[in-house]
């Protein structure tokens, strides 16, 4: 079927009209009319059409209907409108085609009881210009000229989409868009069209708005037209349920409809409306008409309040008094949601929190909502269990909890109770899981302290007799029997008679674990004779008690209490003697005795103790010697180290004063270093070092292997001493214990062959000297070759010829290039290296300018690299014979013929000189000697004419020659006087 006609919005609008697909409720007693478009008479007869046309007649800007033999599932046939427009101006253009039916007699059937209705079949797709353009197009069905149904765009097309589609075709060309895209229609007939002549028209009414150019607008087809009448009253209906989704329970849907159409020509009326099924309390009738008036329509309404989680379903019916459909049905459905709590599992707060007294610690649990409502927390959540009044809830969620979202909850824990704190925290929500029980497992902990037996915060700690300068110390045990860490802020001497000195707790040690103690070490030096007193005070961490007042609890006080009686006391300068030097060197120190006693002491006895005892004399003092209270006396220690490193030994100064034996002792040590060095014995050097090329390096190193910081110096020494240097300094810097020096020694051999010498190292105090052999040997190349010139005429040049040079030598060797002379001329070949035991080969070019034999001998001042003998290379050349060769011409230099020629005195020649040159000119004699020049000078690019003058020059038969650089020309001429 053609795709032109009515445009999606037609379409929708149509159906929305005819408002339901046809039902099967009436029982159609009488056929009034019945029309399937099989004939081949077009329109049929009775029929009529405003225009007719055959299949396929364009006919610009207007429409018309045509038979087709291809209908609704390929059978019969069809009738099918099609309007075209071409060349749409601006504005609003439109067409109107229209197939009226044959009349019928509808008037017998007026009465309440009956019903009319046509049935057809219709195909309506879009295209291109329908979609994007065609915008006011309308479709019509009309009962003897008054429209019965209507629609105008903008509704959308129901049926087939074919929106690409621009041209013509015919309903059999439609391909796969086949009979299941046609929709049939059963439209009421209103009692008052119904008349002894009625006819139906199908109308559309097709605009173009705007600027729309060759529009096509989509053809439809109209088949199997039926008008028929009905004796049975019938309700239109075609909800067979109610889906009211997803709502929370306790929550209200909005409201659902069931749509009624009364299709018939009187009053019917509904009751007896009801809600049964499986959950009948959670549907709720909010509209139930009591009639519904001819020809009209209305509806139930029914809400969904569900009072439980998960599927919800129920029956809505009542019933009419129509003849068909005494009694409908509506399933109802629906699906109550509630929220779900979730906590994380096995969760209990502060579990083995600790907490101290009138500290707050708080923790969270994170609260999920895993239903698919909002989670409401009650402000009604609470504390229980044994310990509530340790716990407080800080934080509830204020807004409602999102489906798959979270929250927290915060618990603060301020415990006044020591040890565990057991209570429940109860989370109340609207959640189908109930509340739930979260529990709370903190712990109080408090600090205490006791001071060995203390006993009402205080204990006295007792040193007895001491002797005046003498040291006694005792520990003061700090324990902390609590359940909390003892902080020891503040530990002191409150009050002193200067003879007690305590090492206070610092750091970590002022930190006092539970069940753990620490130590304050108590020093009584009594600084005079007598009863002696202080105070060591204690400050803690610990908090006020909890009763009525409160008290402070958080100080301690130990009383300190010693005797001071008089005594003699030796002391030393020095807590120990210390000192280094080379292993079997004395070394030696002073110290002073001192009695810093109250009382004489008399010194009986200084002697040396331990493993290098031997090693140490002591001197300075005659004894016994006695030392009254303050007095002092210089003494002297010696030591003698036997073996590196250290040499300990103990000085023990012995006495006695008031009656009793006393003595001071001191650490003494002497570091025994060693000097030790070493270095590389040999040396060698590069086994192909040649003569006249770079030079050679190697290195010397030398280690410290001893424990004393010193320099090293280097000389070389032997017969070839001048053949090495040293790079830089002679003198290394300083070198410590372990480290290293180098020497770095060149080699640069005048003669071939070795070349010893010997470098002597030395260093400090102890080194011993050390030597170390050059073994360094030079090479050279040995350089030899000749080469022949071939036989050349006299005033020509030869083809370059080479020149064979051999080495047969040890070394490298580049000739570079060699000075000759003429009759030879050098080419090239010297800059490319001979390899030892290789050869090379020169370039050169023979130019004789007189007969006979020529030899020359090569040197090579710019050679790289010595041969050993002097290099040996010999050139030589012969003439071919007396006679001058001519040349005119040679690398773009030309020499013309003189003219005139013969000459008297005078004759000019002319030359091309290609670029600027030194050019020579001559005049040579048959025998090949230059009798005359011409001319030598620099002359730029260009052609030039040149006067010889031979007047001084006997008649006879002469040749001039150019020549600038490899270039020789030679002509002949003749002199004639």
């Amino acid at each position: 079927m053609n795709t032109r006609l009515l445009n999606r919005a037609v379409l929708a609008a149509v159906t929305a009209l005819l408002c339901f697909p046809i039902v099967s409720y009436a029982v159609v007693n009488t056929r009034l009319l019945s029309q399937d478009f099989s004939g081949s008479t077009f329109p049929p007869s009775g029929w009529s059409a405003n225009q007719v046309q055959s299949q396929g007649t364009y006919t610009f800007g207007s429409g018309y209907w045509y038979h087709s033999s291809y209908g609704n599932g390929g059978a019969n046939g069809s009738a099918v409108a099609w309007v075209y427009y071409g060349y749409t101006q601006y504005g609003n253009t439109s067409t109107e085609v229209t197939l009226t039916t044959a009349p019928v007699d509808a008037s017998g059937y007026t009465s309440n009881a009956d019903s009319t209705f046509v049935d057809f079949d219709l195909w309506a797709p879009e295209n291109y210009y329908d979609n994007y353009y065609d915008n006011k197009s309308s479709f019509k069905v009309e009962a003897n000229s008054t429209t019965i149904s209507t629609t105008t765009a903008p509704s959308m097309w129901t049926f087939q989409s074919y929106s690409n589609y621009y041209g013509f075709s015919d309903p059999s060309n439609y391909g796969y868009y086949s009979s299941g895209y046609w929709r049939h229609y059963h439209v009421y007939i209103p009692t008052a069209n119904r008349t002894a002549n009625m006819t139906i028209t199908f109308d559309a009414i097709i605009k173009a708005y705007c600027c729309v150019y060759y529009t096509y607008a989509n053809n439809i087809a109209v088949d199997n037209v039926v008008i028929s009448n009905s004796h049975y009253d019938f309700i239109g209906f075609n909800t067979a349920f109610l889906n009211f989704g997803n709502t929370p329970v306790t929550d209200t849907s909005a409201p659902l409809y069931v749509p009624l159409q009364n299709q018939s020509a009187r009053t019917i009326n509904l009751s007896n409306f009801t809600i049964g099924g499986a959950n009948p309390n959670d549907f709720t009738i909010v509209r139930s008409p009591s009639s519904i008036a001819p020809e009209s329509t209305d509806s139930v309404g029914v809400v969904f309040n569900p009072t439980a989680k998960g599927n919800r379903g129920g029956t809505l019916s009542f019933t009419t008094d129509a003849d068909n459909l005494k009694n409908i049905t509506v399933s109802l459905r629906g699906f109550g949601l509630v929220p779900v709590i979730a906590l994380p599992s096995n969760l209990v707060l502060f579990s083995r929190a600790s907490a101290r007294f009138a500290d707050t610690i708080l923790q969270s649990v994170v609260v999920s909502n895993v239903g698919q409502v909002p989670l409401i927390i009650s402000p009604a959540s609470y504390i229980g269990g044994d310990h509530p009044d340790q716990y407080r809830i800080t934080r509830l969620p204020v807004a409602p909890i999102p489906p798959n979202s979270s929250d927290t909850v915060t618990v603060a824990f301020l415990p006044t109770n020591e040890g565990l704190a057991s209570a429940i925290l109860y989370v109340v929500s609207n959640a189908d899981n109930g509340t739930q029980q979260i529990p709370l497992k903190g712990i109080g902990i408090l600090a205490r302290l006791t001071v060995d037996d203390a006993y009402a915060n205080n204990v006295n700690v007792n040193f007895d007799s001491v002797n005046v300068g003498t040291t006694v110390c005792q520990n003061v045990t700090l324990y902390n029997p609590g359940s909390d860490t003892l902080v020891i802020t503040r530990n002191f001497i409150s009050r002193s008679d200067y003879d007690f000195v305590i090492t206070p707790l610092t750091g970590s040690d002022t930190l006092i674990a539970p069940e753990q103690s620490k130590q304050i070490n108590v020093c009584f030096t009594p600084l005079r004779n007598g009863y002696r007193t202080a105070t060591l005070t204690l400050t803690t961490n610990i908090p006020l008690t909890y009763e009525t007042p409160r008290r402070d609890t958080s100080q301690f006080t130990i009383n300190l209490f010693g005797t001071g009686v008089p005594f003699g006391h030796i002391a030393l300068s020095t807590a120990s003697l210390v000192d280094t030097t080379i292993v079997g060197t004395q070394i030696c120190s002073s110290t002073t005795l001192t009695n810093n006693g109250t009382t004489d002491v008399t010194i009986t006895a200084a002697s040396f103790s331990g493993t290098s005892a031997s090693a140490f004399v002591f001197s300075g003092a005659t004894l016994p010697l006695t030392l009254m209270p303050g007095a002092m006396q210089v003494v002297t220690i010696c030591g003698t180290p036997a073996v590196r490193g250290d040499n300990l030994a103990t000085l023990t100064i012995a006495g006695t004063t008031n009656g009793q034996s006393i003595n001071s002792a001191i650490p003494v040590d002497v570091v025994g270093l060693s000097v030790c060095a070493s270095a590389t014995p040999t040396v060698a050097f590069n086994s192909s070092t040649c003569l006249g090329n770079t030079p050679d390096t190697a290195t010397i190193t030398i280690t410290n292997c001893g424990d004393v910081a010193t320099t090293y110096t280097a000389a070389i020494v032997g017969s070839s001493a001048s053949d090495y240097h040293i790079v830089a300094s002679s003198v290394s810097p300083t070198v410590a214990s372990n480290g290293t020096a180098t020497f770095q020694i060149v080699y640069t051999p005048t003669n071939l062959g070795t070349s010893p010498a010997t470098v002597n190292l030395t260093g400090g105090t102890g080194v011993t000297p050390m030597s170390v052999q050059l073994n360094g040997s030079a090479n050279a190349a040995a350089i030899a070759g000749s080469g022949i010139a071939p036989v050349t005429d006299v005033g020509a040049t030869s083809n370059t010829f080479s020149v064979t040079v051999n080495n047969t030598g040890l070394c490298n060797w580049t000739p570079g290039v060699p000075p000759v002379s003429a009759p030879f001329t050098y080419v090239s070949g010297g800059l490319t290296p001979i390899p030892a035991g290789g050869n090379g080969t020169l370039m050169f070019t023979f130019s004789p300018t007189v007969a006979g034999t020529f030899t020359q001998t090569l040197t090579f001042p710019s050679a790289i690299g010595v041969s050993m003998p002097p290099a040996n290379v010999t050139l030589s050349g012969t003439t071919s014979s007396a006679s001058v060769a001519e040349k005119t011409s040679q690398d773009g230099f030309t020499l013309g013929q003189s003219y005139p020629n013969p000459f008297h005195g005078e004759t000019q020649v002319t030359i091309g000189i290609p670029q600027e040159s030194m050019v020579r000119m001559d005049i040579v004699n048959q025998a090949g000697e230059v009798v005359q020049s011409v001319m030598n000078q620099r002359m730029t690019e260009g052609s030039y004419t040149v006067t010889i003058d031979a007047s001084n020059l006997a008649s006879g038969t002469y040749y001039y020659s150019l020549t600038s650089g490899n270039v020789r020309l030679t002509r002949q001429m003749v002199l004639v006087k």
